[in-house]
């Protein structure tokens, strides 16, 4: 079981020591590069990843923007609408009150505070 190792047979193993190690150090080169390929890769990524969530939170800011204009609008819808209704019930009160005085004796009227135009009508009769 004891092998004598000569001086051919460490001349072979010193080679296929040397090859081994060639070997060894061009595979880990191969690895290193893979390795810093893949490094290259995720910070690829994470930058797209980043881009990609701040385009999100950019449009989710014209979102609410947009929501907020939307709101106001049909707020200032609901608002016009009030005050449509309210001028048609005061044109309806003044033109009941202008046919009922232009009936009664067929003279021009006083200035009627329920017709819109009322102010306007004061410095008329002034």
């Amino acid at each position: 079981m004891n092998e004598i190792i000569t001086d051919l047979d460490a001349k072979q193993l010193a080679d296929r020591l040397t090859a081994l190690e060639l070997n060894s150090t061009s595979e880990l080169a191969r690895l290193e590069q893979e390795r810093d390929e893949a490094l290259s890769q995720i910070a690829q990524a994470e930058c797209r990843a980043e881009r990609f969530c701040q385009e999100r939170d950019e449009a989710r800011d014209a979102i609410v923007g947009w929501e907020n204009k939307w709101k106001c609008a049909i707020d200032m819808a609901a608002r016009a609408e009030l005050e449509r209704d309210e001028a048609l019930r005061c044109a309806k009160e003044y033109y009941v009150e202008f046919i009922r005085n232009a009936s009664s004796d067929n003279k021009v009227s006083k200035p009627n505070p329920l017709n819109p135009f009322y102010k306007y009508e004061i410095n008329k009769y002034s």
